[in-house]
């Protein structure tokens, strides 16, 4: 299968844009027995990239030279892929028990790649930068996010045996390894593949890792039900790291979500509900309990009107934090369309 993707800085981060595709793939077209193929759909603008067999074992992504012009057919030229191998393996847990669903990617990358805990990166994590006093969460655009599972990497998962083939892997010196939710990923070393080759790398252990466990509450440290959490661990060579989802609060606000990495300092993340901001937290010391404090909530009634007093139907209304002067509590900004 052939994707199309096309790349626009502002369609990915700014807030006031959004984005034409769900997934920013703008078609999807599977060659002939000729190895030709047809995808409508681009725009012009931008850049634009070709992903290969996306999330496949032969997964790779070509960037075009070609200006695509809206309303004309271009063709890009030919696309040639090396022969590939064939890589082999098992990925078990803590007790020596197969792990079924495992995700297993490979790639020609440096080794630091996955070594930085990249390899637990899923459309659903949050990335937060920074020291525990001032934490920054980047809570990129889900349809950004899901190109982390289309990675130019040969992607498979395992059986019920926890077994795995990955057949045409792109050869190279590769690194990769395994991850799963509810586990820390574990990377495998580099090693050799040549096309045609096949190589049995073993088994992959995936750690438990910690169980962090905790209470989101309100301002007056009342119990906040249903509230969305995410749990990572800075990591402790450079400031930052993964949150992963896998819990919403109970009734007493309580939460415990598994598969933390053993290093780093604890931090957890909480909103009401999809759409709020982030509330980050830092556990203190190496607690591997946190407490994530939500701002209190108050009504807010609005009435607009115009002219004498009449009132205006339809208006849009936003609601803005207005940052405070020194000395100051600040407040609320509204805005009207």
């Amino acid at each position: 299968g052939i994707e199309l993707y096309e790349f626009d800085v502002e369609t990915l981060f700014a807030a006031e844009h959004q984005p034409v595709t769900d997934d920013m793939c703008l078609g999807k077209a599977r060659s002939g027995s000729n190895g030709r193929f047809t995808i409508s759909g681009a725009r012009g603008s931008g850049f634009h990239g070709l992903a290969i067999d996306p999330a496949g074992a032969r997964s790779t992504v070509r960037f075009l030279d070609t200006s695509l012009t809206y309303g004309s057919l271009e063709d890009v030229g030919d696309i040639v892929l090396a022969a590939g191998g064939i890589v082999t393996g098992t990925v078990i847990d803590e007790d020596g028990e197969p792990v079924q669903g495992a995700r297993v990617r490979f790639a020609a990358v440096p080794e630091v790649v996955v070594q930085s805990g990249a390899l637990d990166l899923r459309r659903d994590s949050l990335i937060i930068a920074g020291k525990s006093e001032r934490l920054m969460v980047a809570d990129v655009r889900s349809k950004f996010m899901a190109l982390t599972e289309r990675l130019p990497a040969a992607t498979g998962f395992t059986n019920a045996e926890g077994t795995f083939r990955l057949e045409d892997v792109a050869p190279g010196r590769l690194v990769g390894g395994a991850d799963h939710p509810g586990h820390v990923g574990s990377a495998v070393a580099g090693f050799e593949l040549t096309a045609g080759q096949k190589v049995d790398i073993g088994e992959i252990e995936l750690l438990f890792g910690r169980e962090i466990s905790g209470k989101v509450v309100d301002a007056s440290d009342a119990p906040i039900e249903g509230a969305e959490v995410r749990v990572g661990a800075l990591n402790p060579l450079f400031p930052a790291g993964l949150l992963q989802p896998g819990a919403t609060t109970g009734p007493d606000g309580s939460f415990a979500i598994a598969g933390v990495p053993e290093e780093g300092q604890v931090v957890g993340a909480a909103r009401r509900r999809a759409g709020d901001h982030w509330t980050t937290e830092s556990a203190v010391g190496s607690s591997e309990s946190v407490t994530i404090r939500l701002a209190a909530l108050a009504p807010l009634r609005v009435r607009v009107t115009h002219g004498e007093q009449e009132p205006v139907t339809g208006a849009v209304i936003a609601l803005e934090a207005v940052p405070a002067p020194q000395g100051d509590t600040g407040g609320m900004g509204v805005s009207l369309e």
